[in-house]
């Protein structure tokens, strides 16, 4: 399961129509993704839970809630 910057920003509580917001978020996502190989173009929810810390379950059930109610 992938996380996009857009997610991100909502879980991290910015603000989508900031362009600013935007791109630190999207620079943080990036960041993430080399940490784990340079040239990934994808974020995992299962890699972005491991490197801040996060309980995975915990995260999936976040990022699952945050989906459902974007239907």
């Amino acid at each position: 399961m992938y996380l996009s910057v857009k997610e991100l920003m909502i879980l991290l509580g910015k603000d989508l129509s900031s362009v600013s917001h935007y791109e630190s978020t999207r620079r943080s996502h990036k960041r993430m993704r080399d940490t784990i190989k340079k040239g990934i173009t994808k974020l995992t929810v299962r890699a972005y839970a491991t490197i801040r810390g996060l309980d995975y379950n915990t995260f999936v059930r976040r990022v699952n809630r945050l989906r459902d109610n974007s239907i």
